[in-house]
């Protein structure tokens, strides 16, 4: 897909599908781990591939707080720099959405 015409949509979809999650799970309230990291994860592909704001992210995850997105990527970050399963799971994402 064109990097140009990828969406936060289309990120959602793909990481709701590699994670095995329900949409709406991930765009909802749930605090659970098994819908927490790929939220997380989600928000920074959006954040560091599409170079969303992070207002604009919080808005598409229904109304969550620009702080809740900075804090996700930060987590994802220091989690990418210890955990080769991140790393492993946003290539995948990224390869699947043709980033």
């Amino acid at each position: 897909m064109d990097r140009s015409k990828l969406t936060s949509r289309d990120v959602m979809e793909a990481v709701a599908l590699y994670y095995r999650v329900p949409l709406t799970d991930l765009l909802g309230e749930a605090r659970k781990k098994e819908i927490l990291l790929p939220r997380q994860v989600c928000m920074y592909i959006i954040r560091h591939e599409l170079d969303e704001s992070f207002e604009k992210i919080g808005e598409d995850f229904g109304g969550k707080m620009h702080t809740t997105v900075i804090n996700s990527c930060n987590k994802v970050l220091k989690a990418l720099k210890k955990d080769s399963r991140i790393v492993r799971d946003i290539n995948a994402i990224k390869k699947e959405i043709g980033l």
